[in-house]
C-alpha cells in the first residue's frame, strides 16, 4: 500500500511497478500506471517518508544459475560442491517517488552482494537494509543514500 488509495505491485515479469487505484468502499482496482525499472522487482516496501523501495534482480539468468547450483551446495564437500554456493547474480535497489521518479539507489554484478530481493529503510535512523535471495547476510547502509555501484 502506498498510500489509504493506492497499491503498487512489483513486476518480475515487465521489470516495473504497476500502480492501482481503488476506493475503500469496494474491492475493484484501476491501473493508473507502469514505471518501468531497470530490473526484475521482486519486492516492495514503503518507507516513513512515502516513498517506494524496491529490489530486485538485473540479470534473470545470473540468478537461475545461482538458484539451481543450490542444490548442490555444501561449504565441506568437493570443489564442484563448494562452487555450487558461490553467489554471484547481480543486485539492483531503488525508490520510487511521484516528485523524484525512479531513483537507483544501489547495483552490482554479484561480486560485493548477491541476489538482492527486499529493501528497507530508517528514515528516522539513516539506516537502509537490503536482503539477497541467496547471499550470506545483509547490506547495511548509514545515512542514504546507498552510492555503492
Amino acid at each position: 500500500m502506498l498510500n489509504s488509495t493506492t497499491v503498487a505491485v512489483a513486476s518480475s515479469a515487465k521489470m516495473g511497478v504497476n500502480f492501482y487505484t481503488f476506493s475503500p468502499d469496494t474491492i475493484k482496482l484501476h491501473f493508473r500506471k507502469f514505471i518501468r525499472a531497470p530490473s526484475s522487482v521482486d519486492n516492495l516496501s514503503v518507507d516513513a517518508s512515502g516513498k517506494l523501495l524496491m529490489a530486485g534482480h538485473p540479470f534473470a539468468p545470473g540468478l537461475m544459475k545461482v538458484s539451481k547450483a543450490r542444490a548442490k551446495c555444501n561449504m565441506q564437500g568437493s570443489e564442484d560442491e563448494k562452487q555450487a554456493c558461490e553467489c554471484t547474480a547481480a543486485s539492483f535497489v531503488a525508490e520510487w517517488s511521484e516528485v523524484g521518479g525512479l531513483k537507483t539507489l544501489y547495483k552490482n554484478n554479484g561480486q560485493e552482494f548477491c541476489s538482492s530481493s527486499t529493501f528497507a529503510r530508517d528514515v528516522g535512523r539513516g539506516v537502509g537494509i537490503i536482503t539477497g535471495l541467496y547471499d550470506r547476510g545483509i547490506l547495511v547502509s548509514k545515512d542514504d543514500p546507498i552510492t555503492v555501484q
